[in-house]
């Protein structure tokens, strides 16, 4: 079994030999960046001569699929290989022509693609200093430019810092153009439980024959995918609050979805402990959200993870007045 270093190494000398002639006409690169949930990776990128588009993936994402299949390099590389390279041969001509928009930098044909992803807060410190995004509890709102998308795929662009000022648009209406968008094209849903795992797999979640009436909701969009960003649209916790009058819990499952479950139903200790155990165990690491329950203030109106939170300065100062008089 190869170290990081010697296997990256490989990859390097070895990938043009999956390239059509024997990668003449195409270039193969490294570059370091920061990726969410993964922190700093290092992409190798392949893409023709003169293109901006290419492949790529983090040698780092290469190398552990390479330990969990315990095969000498000889064996594991060359499938894989094959495919990746394949994708930068035959990049779709729609991505080629639809991502000179975004090369374009021009505001008026990028912000209808603009949309709202969700992110863990603790997991992206370092990321989060170099994008715009809007915060809730554990939980950040950054923005992708959507250039392709496929029923099970979504090619996409992070929109960093560099990229607002070149756009000459500022954080706030970044987030309100992208919550309208992801609320037109991804409207929420919420559904039992058992209703998901029914429409899922065909069939109710059963114990020894007999049918589960869990308490537990999922809340997400229409696709299932990255629905996590619905805790950002307007009036969504309200109207969870409308369902469950005693209050309730939000469980960050994934970036696709929320749990969600009554105040009267969960102890809120057991929970965190939950998906702690399930991040651990079952979520994929570059899909898992965070560890913190979160909840709903609904007189403030906010969602908040922890302790409630500090009241807003102008309430203190409201309530200095009132002690005062």
């Amino acid at each position: 079994m190869l170290n990081f270093k010697d296997f990256s190494d490989r990859v390097m000398k070895d990938i043009k030999d999956y390239l059509p002639y024997g990668g003449d006409g195409y270039c193969v690169e490294t570059n370091q960046t920061r990726k969410v949930n993964e922190g700093m990776v290092t992409m190798v990128t392949v893409r023709r001569d003169g293109s901006e588009i290419g492949a790529s993936i983090p040698l780092e994402r290469i190398y552990h699929e390479y330990e969990r299949s315990g095969n000498d390099f000889s064996i594991f590389f060359p499938s894989f290989a094959s495919q990746f390279c394949a994708q930068a041969v035959h990049v779709p001509e729609n991505i080629l022509s639809q991502a000179s928009v975004v090369r374009s930098m021009d505001w008026s044909q990028i912000k209808d693609r603009v949309y709202v992803h969700a992110i863990g807060a603790t997991r992206n410190e370092e990321l989060l200093k170099t994008v715009p995004h809007k915060q809730i509890g554990d939980v950040c709102a950054v923005y992708r430019i959507h250039i392709t998308e496929t029923e099970r795929d979504c090619a996409t662009v992070l929109v960093t810092n560099d990229m607002a000022e070149k756009l000459h648009v500022s954080t706030e209406e970044i987030h309100q153009i992208a919550v309208r968008n992801s609320m037109e094209k991804y409207p929420p849903v919420c559904l039992r439980m058992s209703d998901m795992m029914e429409e899922l797999v065909g069939s109710s979640p059963e114990i020894d024959g007999e049918e589960i009436d869990t308490p537990l909701y999922v809340l997400t969009n229409r696709t299932k995918m990255d629905g996590a960003s619905v805790i950002f649209y307007p009036d969504v916790a309200d109207a969870m609050l409308r369902n469950m009058p005693e209050n309730y819990y939000l469980l960050p499952s994934s970036v696709h979805e929320w749990l969600v479950i009554s105040k009267n139903r969960a102890d809120k200790e057991e929970l965190e402990e939950m998906v702690h155990a399930v991040n651990e165990t079952t979520v994929d690491p570059k899909d898992q959200l965070s560890d913190m329950v979160h909840e709903y203030d609904p007189v403030r109106r906010i969602v908040y993870a922890g302790t409630v939170p500090d009241p807003p300065q102008k309430e203190m100062v409201l309530e200095e007045k009132e002690r005062s008089l």
